[in-house]
Order: structure tokens, then sequence, then C-alpha cells
């Protein structure tokens, strides 16, 4: 009776009146199965602690679920996912966390059918870093017998897929979704995750030539439209690792050309150090590079800078001037234009490309800048900001052919090696490597489709290439994004974003520098 007069007073949101009779109920039925479920329910919402779960757990052992009470519990767990990622900017953030991922730990103890607990848990427990967690619901989800829908399979599967994005995914994670990808292609199914995850298992077995064959399948059997649209899929079309493709890409003179000029309108005075290299268009100068030179400037590399700016104008060497006059420092500058590109060029059909080489033009023309000057170059982003001098870093005087910097996304080759720094030395055998790279930049850039990641692509593809054949550079090399300090990126897609963080940054920048705590310039 009480329980039926609680239901109702929740049916009139009436929570808390609801919650006090449903406890009163269980005084007199500890065992009240529809009181238990339905306090618990409630008791989910509280971030403090489990109970509401624990209650649910005791609720369905005395009167079992159904799939009306199964929504019901999907709603509220939906909502407490929700709460717990929306909520990551609060100092309670990661507590709340735990706490939630405990809640979906017990129901997942009695309800072991519903993908979208597994999902949760697994996305919870990578937050608050709980990768050995993670990892065992997703094998857990993946050995489920009972027969799972589509949909939800693949829920699971991209649950996999999150590990990897994290280079959080064991031996046993990979194999297990490479394993329930081969069934699902072998039954017919057309999915991206399920061909990502055979490729990647290939590409984490070091079968890079494998992989490419695959990836030219897939893209077959998904037709362009789809292969293209999907993030998980279309960076594989820019990894070639065979020996036609290096056999028959054009020279470095024939590519240069194709791709025009370069203008050297100021040269760095003779040094012995490194030379900073800063490539962008005018826009992104205008708006992000002046804070990367500040930042430069603060840590006391200005001297050895070359700034690279794709279609220049006025104002952009107005602001080389300004930046002169306030440092006391030269800078190198050099200009090109993307109108003597190949007319043929996919750039010219598709507005959304040039992005891709306003970010790639670096890596087409180090090799040409290391001619220039005869010095070792230093590459870094423009969206970033420097902490600390990199030219004093071991890896930037380590004696190695390359430098290269890990990323922390390991999902696939274009994802192996982080462009954001790259490290070139005076070397014959790092001229060599360079001028690979640019030719394997140039031809998707000239003749094929270049996509957006195309410079990570080629500075793993060609290393690895070169490894096959037993001539690749010596190299120097960063473990992870994680463990370089000296530069900060801006980490975030919108324009907006990157302002804010970069003008943080510099601004605590600034007040370390005025403060004389000279930044570490020691790897740590």
């Amino acid at each position: 009776m009480l329980a039926n007069i609680a239901n109702s007073l929740l049916q009139s949101g009436k929570e808390r009146e609801a919650a006090v009779l449903y406890k009163i109920s269980l005084c007199f039925d500890p065992q009240d199965g529809e009181a238990l479920y339905r306090l618990g329910l409630l008791q989910l919402k509280d971030v403090s602690d489990s109970a509401g779960a624990c209650l649910i757990r005791r609720a369905i052992l005395f009167r079992g679920v159904d799939p009306v009470s199964i929504k019901e519990i999907m709603l509220s767990v939906n909502d407490i996912y929700v709460a717990s990622i929306g909520n990551c900017t609060e100092k309670n953030s990661e507590i709340q966390r735990i706490n939630n991922l405990n809640k979906i730990e017990i129901l997942i103890s009695v309800i072991k059918i519903v993908p979208i607990l597994y999902a949760a848990a697994i996305y919870l427990a990578g937050k608050i870093g709980k990768y050995d967690v993670a990892r065992k619901y997703v094998m857990e989800s993946l050995s489920i017998e009972l027969p799972i829908d589509r949909g939800n399979l693949l829920t699971l599967m991209r649950s996999g897929l999150y590990l990897i994005s994290m280079a959080e995914a064991d031996d046993e994670v990979i194999d297990s979704l490479y394993k329930k990808s081969q069934v699902l292609l072998r039954g017919g199914e057309n999915s991206d995750v399920a061909y990502f995850c055979v490729l990647y298992k290939k590409y984490h077995d070091g079968k890079d030539l494998l992989s490419q064959g695959l990836a030219k399948k897939a893209r077959k059997k998904l037709g362009d439209k789809e292969f293209f649209g999907s993030n998980l899929m279309n960076t594989w079309h820019i990894c070639r690792y065979d020996d036609a493709f290096f056999r028959n890409v054009k020279s470095y003179d024939v590519m240069a050309a194709l791709i025009g000029p370069i203008r050297h309108e100021k040269r760095l005075p003779e040094s012995d150090k490194p030379v900073i290299l800063v490539s962008c268009d005018a826009r992104y100068l205008e708006i992000l590079g002046v804070k990367l030179l500040e930042s430069i400037r603060l840590v006391g590399a200005h001297g050895n800078v070359h700034l690279h700016v794709i279609n220049a104008t006025e104002r952009s060497r107005d602001i080389v001037a300004e930046i002169e006059s306030s440092s006391g420092a030269s800078l190198g500058l050099s200009t090109e234009e993307t109108s003597n590109i190949w007319k043929g060029s996919a750039l010219h059909k598709q507005a959304a490309f040039i992005k891709t080489y306003y970010a790639c033009a670096r890596f087409i023309r180090i090799p040409e800048f290391s001619r220039f000057y005869g010095r070792p170059i230093v590459q870094i982003d423009t969206d970033c900001l420097l902490t600390s001098d990199l030219l004093e870093l071991p890896i930037c005087n380590h004696g190695a052919d390359v430098g290269f910097l890990f990323d922390g996304i390991r999902t696939g080759p274009a994802r192996q090696f982080n462009a954001t720094f790259f490290f070139l030395n005076n070397h014959a055998k790092s001229l060599e490597y360079a001028e690979l790279v640019a030719r394997y930049v140039a031809h998707f850039i000239v003749f094929d489709i270049p996509l957006w990641g195309l410079d990570q692509a080629a500075l793993y593809c060609v290393y690895k290439y070169m490894q096959r054949h037993g001539t690749e550079p010596t190299t120097a090399s960063i473990p992870s994004w994680e463990l370089f300090q000296h530069l900060v990126a801006s980490g975030e897609d919108s324009m907006e974003g990157k302002i804010r963080r970069l003008d943080e940054r510099l601004a605590a920048l600034r007040t370390e520098v005025a403060a004389g705590r000279v930044p570490a310039t020691a790897l740590s």
C-alpha cells in the first residue's frame, strides 16, 4: 500500500515525499522489490555515494529485471554519465566520477547484458585513469555470449577504440577487437569500426604493407563517401609504405617546382645554433604566431627564429619589423604564394584542403631551409608557446639525424609521431630523410587527396620505408607528449579556444619570467 502511494507521489514529481514513503515501506518489508527499485532510482542521482545502485541490485535479486526497468536504469545511468563528463572543470569532479563508476560497476554485477553499462564504465574508468578497470570491462563486454544487436556491439567496440586512442589498449584488447571485427566482416558487416580494428591490428603487429593493402580494400567496400567521411578510416589513405609508391614519386626538384618557389626575404645572422622554424599563413601569424614569437623571446631563444609565411601581407612584414624592434634580435623571413601550386592540385578544387597545406608546407620546405642555413632545424607548430629554450634541450644536441615527439593518441600511422615538434640535424642522412618526407607530402598535395594528418603520416611512413630497406636515419625521441613540458599546445579545435588558452598561459609565462623563475631546459 505504501509503495503504491509513493509511486503516485513520484508520478506527481514529489520525489522527496516518495522517497520517505519507500523507506517506511522497507521498514515493514525489507524485501519489497518495488520499493527497493524505486528508491534506488531516486538515490542514483546522489553524487556522494553508491547507495542507490546497491538498492537496485537488491531489488533485482528479489524481483528480477524486465525491459521497462532496464530502460529506466539506462536513462538514469545516462544522466549520471553526462554529469560526470560535463563537470570536468569542477574541483570535486574526479570524486563524482569515482562514485558514479562505482554505481555502474554495481549495476553491471547484476545486469550483464546491457552494453551501455559497459561503455559508460569504460569511459568513466578512463577519465579517472583507471585503465586496468577499463580494459577489464572491454574484455568482459566483448565476451558476452547472449545475442547483441549490431548497434550495441559497435558501441562496445567503439569503447575499445577509446582505449586505443589513449594508448592504453594492450595486446589482449587489440586481439579481441580484431577477432570480433573479423566475424562481423565475414558476416557481411560493412562498418568503419570493424575495418579500423582489423587495420589497427596489422599496424600494431608491424605489418605495415598488409595494413596498406587492407585499407585499399576497405575503401572499395565502404565506397569513397563513407571511407573519406570516416575519421577512423580516411587517414589510412595517406599512409604508404610500398616500394612502388616511393619508386614512382617524383624527385624533390620536380615536386618543388610543382609546389612553386619561395622568396627568401631576410636571412638570420650566422650562428652555430639550430634554427627554430615557424611556418604559417598570414592570418595565423597575426592571431597566434605573435603569441608564439613573444614566448620565444621570453625564454631567450629569439635570436635563431626563421619565419615562413604563406600568402604574406604587408601586415606580416610589419609584425616581423615590430618583433625585431622590441626584441633587438633579427628574424629570418621567407614567403610563398599558394596560387603558384600546380593548378591541377586538389587544393584548387576543394578549399578545405588549403588547411592541410598550411600545416604541411613546412615539411616540403625544410630541405631548402636546411641547405640555406647549413644548420640543424627545430620545427614547431604555430598554435603553441615555448616555456623553455628548445635549443638547449638534449634532443636538439644529441647528434642523431632526426628527433621525434611521439603522439599521445596512437590511433594509427598518422598519429605515431606528433608534428608539433620535429628536429632535423645538419647531416647527409638527415637531408635524405627530409627530402623523402617533402616528396611524400608534395605528392599528396599535388596529385592526390591531401587529408588532415598528412604531415604526421609522412614522418612515420617514410621512416618505416627507410627502416625496411636498412637506410633509416638515427633517431632521438621523446616517448610521449606528456613528458614534453617545454611546449604548451593550444589543445583546442576552435580558434576562440586556442586564443583563450594561449593568452592564459602567455600571461602566466610573463609573470614567471618577471619573477626571475627561468624555465628549466633539461628534458623532464
